[in-house]
């Protein structure tokens, strides 16, 4: 009680708010932000650092990173991570790339980072990045950007170009795009930069690459070819199964990586084919 007895005398010094009215303030604050402020918002709220670190003490918030708190009325967030990345970024970045695509429902992509775009004029400052984020620069304008809660993100007609200028996998690339395309988010004419990422996967090894109106008609062209090629039912059954599983680890490593381990019969019988899989993703 007496360190808190402290704490307001110096509120009192500092601020003409009175001291019932600061918490408020904070609440406020924080609850645009999932529950989260930064010192900077609590000592504009009234709160002395003294005042804050006893809060921390006695349990009514909690410390998430540097400079960064939560509110303990607020219980941790599905995105808090992404709340936290931009308050650290001190409210410059902007949620883009393969974050930005997870936000907005967009292909297959699982990103194991945070990828936040700061201003063009921060690329020389130097300061240490969380572990968990992925920094690019380039300047983001209004009719750029939408909202995800509190959190700035790019809106799909910049977050596809941007994957695509980042290099991003050409297949999940193919599958975003057009996703927003069929829910209307984008036209085509706004994708530029994914249609030029993308003309290299139109031509393999001189052999152009034929379009099919539906899944469905690939699927059957597919299996034409197999049954061309094979003698036996039982022969036709087998390679069909291996192509399946084929495709199914050119989209695991395509989006883990080396993160994927195969284990069992399958590490061993199958090896072969997760390298084809992973040359067919790298090209």
């Amino acid at each position: 009680c007496t360190k808190l007895k402290q704490g307001l005398r110096f509120v009192r010094e500092r601020s003409s708010v009175h001291p019932s009215r600061i918490g408020n303030r904070l609440f406020e604050t924080a609850a645009y932000q999932e529950g989260l402020f930064t010192t900077k918002q609590a000592t504009d709220a009234g709160y002395s650092p003294q005042l804050l670190v006893h809060y921390v003490h006695i349990g009514r918030a909690v410390r998430v990173r540097h400079g960064i708190y939560r509110l303990v009325h607020f219980p941790a967030g599905e995105h808090e991570e992404l709340v936290v990345a931009w308050l650290w970024s001190g409210f410059a970045g902007v949620v883009s790339h393969q974050t930005a695509l997870a936000l907005h429902g967009l292909s297959d992509a699982l990103p194991a980072h945070i990828h936040l775009t700061l201003p063009s004029a921060w690329r020389r400052r130097r300061f240490r990045v969380p572990a968990d984020v992925v920094l690019h620069h380039a300047d983001v304008p209004p009719e750029d950007r939408a909202w995800f809660g509190a959190v700035p993100t790019t809106n799909p007609r910049r977050t596809l170009n941007d994957c695509a200028r980042d290099g991003f996998s050409p297949e999940l690339l193919r599958q975003a795009a057009r996703q927003a395309l069929r829910r209307g988010l984008v036209t085509p004419g706004e994708l530029g930069e994914v249609d030029a990422a993308l003309k290299p996967l139109r031509r393999t090894r001189g052999m152009t690459v034929r379009a099919y109106a539906s899944p469905e008609a690939f699927k059957q062209a597919l299996e034409q070819r197999l049954r061309s090629a094979t003698t036996t039912g039982g022969e036709f059954a087998r390679r069909r199964q291996i192509l399946v599983f084929d495709r199914f680890l050119a989209r695991v490593v395509a989006v883990l990586g080396d993160a994927a381990t195969l284990k069992g019969r399958a590490s061993s019988s199958r090896f072969a084919s997760s390298e084809r899989a992973r040359r067919r993703t790298s090209t």
